[in-house]
Protein backbone atom coordinates (compact mmCIF):
# COMPACT_ATOMS: atom_id res chain seq x y z
CA UNK A 1 0.00 0.00 0.00
CA UNK A 2 2.74 2.60 0.83
CA UNK A 3 4.49 1.74 -2.91
CA UNK A 4 1.06 2.62 -4.34
CA UNK A 5 0.77 5.67 -2.40
CA UNK A 6 4.20 6.87 -3.44
CA UNK A 7 3.43 6.22 -6.96
CA UNK A 8 0.13 8.25 -6.66
CA UNK A 9 2.20 10.82 -5.06
CA UNK A 10 5.00 10.96 -7.63
CA UNK A 11 2.52 10.99 -10.82
CA UNK A 12 1.00 13.81 -8.76
CA UNK A 13 4.07 15.74 -8.32
CA UNK A 14 4.97 15.07 -12.23
CA UNK A 15 1.91 16.08 -13.30
CA UNK A 16 1.95 19.51 -11.60
CA UNK A 17 5.13 20.51 -12.93
CA UNK A 18 3.99 19.84 -16.11
CA UNK A 19 0.62 21.66 -15.32
CA UNK A 20 2.73 24.60 -13.99
CA UNK A 21 4.90 24.48 -17.42
CA UNK A 22 1.87 24.51 -19.65
CA UNK A 23 -0.22 27.51 -16.23
CA UNK A 24 3.52 29.49 -16.96
CA UNK A 25 3.31 29.41 -20.86
CA UNK A 26 -0.37 30.09 -21.13
CA UNK A 27 -0.41 33.47 -18.84
CA UNK A 28 2.92 34.39 -20.18
CA UNK A 29 1.59 34.77 -23.49
CA UNK A 30 -1.36 36.95 -22.63
CA UNK A 31 1.32 39.69 -21.38
CA UNK A 32 2.09 42.89 -23.66
CA UNK A 33 4.47 42.44 -26.78
CA UNK A 34 7.89 44.97 -26.35
CA UNK A 35 7.41 47.68 -28.00
CA UNK A 36 3.79 48.77 -27.34
CA UNK A 37 2.60 51.86 -25.83
CA UNK A 38 2.12 51.16 -22.01
CA UNK A 39 -1.54 51.32 -21.45
CA UNK A 40 -2.61 54.46 -19.26
CA UNK A 41 -4.40 54.80 -16.36
CA UNK A 42 -4.69 56.85 -13.03
CA UNK A 43 -2.95 55.99 -10.05
CA UNK A 44 -4.39 57.47 -6.82
CA UNK A 45 -2.41 57.43 -3.99
CA UNK A 46 -1.97 58.58 -0.51
CA UNK A 47 -0.02 60.94 -0.85
CA UNK A 48 -1.81 61.80 -4.30
CA UNK A 49 -6.00 61.19 -3.51
CA UNK A 50 -6.85 62.86 -6.48
CA UNK A 51 -4.74 60.80 -8.51
CA UNK A 52 -2.57 61.39 -11.69
CA UNK A 53 -1.95 59.38 -14.85
CA UNK A 54 0.36 56.98 -15.42
CA UNK A 55 1.73 58.45 -18.40
CA UNK A 56 2.78 61.57 -16.36
CA UNK A 57 5.91 59.29 -15.72
CA UNK A 58 7.19 59.28 -19.17
CA UNK A 59 10.72 60.35 -18.85
CA UNK A 60 11.70 57.64 -16.45
CA UNK A 61 12.16 54.15 -16.68
CA UNK A 62 8.98 52.73 -14.69
CA UNK A 63 8.95 48.90 -12.77
CA UNK A 64 5.62 47.67 -12.94
CA UNK A 65 4.85 45.03 -10.28
CA UNK A 66 1.66 43.74 -10.13
CA UNK A 67 0.91 41.76 -6.87
CA UNK A 68 -1.62 40.75 -3.75
CA UNK A 69 -0.44 40.66 -0.26
CA UNK A 70 -1.77 37.46 0.20
CA UNK A 71 -0.41 36.07 -2.80
CA UNK A 72 2.70 33.25 -1.70
CA UNK A 73 4.32 33.66 -5.13
CA UNK A 74 4.07 37.71 -4.62
CA UNK A 75 5.42 37.52 -1.15
CA UNK A 76 8.39 34.83 -2.37
CA UNK A 77 9.00 37.54 -4.56
CA UNK A 78 8.86 40.90 -2.07
CA UNK A 79 12.64 40.87 -0.84
CA UNK A 80 13.66 40.60 -4.25
CA UNK A 81 11.55 43.60 -5.64
CA UNK A 82 12.76 45.94 -2.73
CA UNK A 83 16.39 44.54 -3.08
CA UNK A 84 15.73 45.88 -6.89
CA UNK A 85 13.75 49.31 -5.75
CA UNK A 86 17.15 49.53 -2.96
CA UNK A 87 19.27 49.50 -6.20
CA UNK A 88 17.67 50.63 -8.87
CA UNK A 89 15.00 53.52 -7.90
CA UNK A 90 16.86 57.11 -8.63
CA UNK A 91 15.31 60.13 -10.40
CA UNK A 92 15.58 57.96 -13.99
CA UNK A 93 13.76 54.76 -12.13
CA UNK A 94 10.43 54.71 -10.66
CA UNK A 95 8.91 51.76 -9.55
CA UNK A 96 4.73 51.71 -9.52
CA UNK A 97 3.33 48.41 -7.43
CA UNK A 98 -0.43 47.70 -8.79
CA UNK A 99 -2.22 45.56 -5.88
CA UNK A 100 -5.29 43.25 -6.46
CA UNK A 101 -6.23 43.16 -3.07
CA UNK A 102 -10.34 44.07 -2.18
CA UNK A 103 -9.26 44.89 1.64
CA UNK A 104 -7.66 48.10 1.61
CA UNK A 105 -6.76 47.44 5.33
CA UNK A 106 -4.88 44.43 4.58
CA UNK A 107 -3.34 46.08 1.71
CA UNK A 108 -2.09 48.76 3.20
CA UNK A 109 -0.78 46.72 6.24
CA UNK A 110 1.11 44.75 4.27
CA UNK A 111 2.63 47.58 2.75
CA UNK A 112 3.27 49.34 6.02
CA UNK A 113 4.55 45.99 7.50
CA UNK A 114 7.03 45.30 4.46
CA UNK A 115 7.92 48.49 4.46
CA UNK A 116 7.16 48.69 0.37
CA UNK A 117 8.17 52.85 -0.01
CA UNK A 118 7.09 53.04 -3.47
CA UNK A 119 4.43 54.30 -5.31
CA UNK A 120 1.27 51.54 -4.55
CA UNK A 121 -2.35 51.81 -5.44
CA UNK A 122 -5.14 49.41 -5.41
CA UNK A 123 -8.72 49.77 -7.47
CA UNK A 124 -9.96 47.45 -4.04
CA UNK A 125 -11.03 45.18 -7.69
CA UNK A 126 -9.99 41.20 -7.68
CA UNK A 127 -7.36 41.06 -10.62
CA UNK A 128 -10.39 39.22 -12.86
CA UNK A 129 -12.30 42.66 -12.23
CA UNK A 130 -9.83 45.22 -12.99
CA UNK A 131 -9.58 47.46 -15.76
CA UNK A 132 -5.57 48.12 -14.92
CA UNK A 133 -5.21 43.88 -14.78
CA UNK A 134 -7.22 43.58 -18.33
CA UNK A 135 -5.06 46.46 -20.25
CA UNK A 136 -1.69 44.78 -18.98
CA UNK A 137 -2.82 40.98 -19.88
CA UNK A 138 -2.36 39.97 -15.99
CA UNK A 139 -3.19 37.05 -14.68
CA UNK A 140 -0.56 35.99 -12.56
CA UNK A 141 0.39 37.40 -9.93
CA UNK A 142 3.60 38.43 -9.66
CA UNK A 143 3.61 39.83 -12.82
CA UNK A 144 6.59 42.82 -13.53
CA UNK A 145 6.53 45.06 -16.91
CA UNK A 146 9.89 47.38 -17.56
CA UNK A 147 8.88 50.51 -19.61
CA UNK A 148 10.92 52.81 -20.88
CA UNK A 149 11.17 56.29 -21.06
CA UNK A 150 9.12 56.60 -23.94
CA UNK A 151 6.26 54.94 -22.66
CA UNK A 152 6.97 51.68 -24.33
CA UNK A 153 7.23 47.82 -22.98
CA UNK A 154 10.73 47.07 -22.69
CA UNK A 155 9.85 44.11 -20.84
CA UNK A 156 7.36 41.67 -19.30
CA UNK A 157 7.75 38.55 -17.05
CA UNK A 158 6.00 36.87 -14.33
CA UNK A 159 9.04 35.58 -12.73
CA UNK A 160 11.16 38.19 -10.60
CA UNK A 161 14.70 36.49 -11.23
CA UNK A 162 14.09 37.36 -14.99
CA UNK A 163 13.17 40.57 -13.75
CA UNK A 164 16.50 40.91 -12.14
CA UNK A 165 18.61 39.72 -14.57
CA UNK A 166 16.52 42.26 -17.06
CA UNK A 167 17.38 45.25 -15.10
CA UNK A 168 21.19 44.41 -14.72
CA UNK A 169 21.49 43.68 -18.27
CA UNK A 170 20.07 47.41 -18.90
CA UNK A 171 23.40 49.15 -16.41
Amino acid sequence: MKKFLYVIALVFCLGSCVLNDDSEDEVSKNLLDVGTEAPDFMIYTNDNPEGFLFSSLRGKCVVLEFWRSWCSDCQAAEPTVKALHTQYASNDTVFVGVSFDTDSTAWQGYIDEHELNWIQFTELKAMKESPVAALYGVKWTPTFYIIDAEGKIEYGTIEVDDLAKELASDD
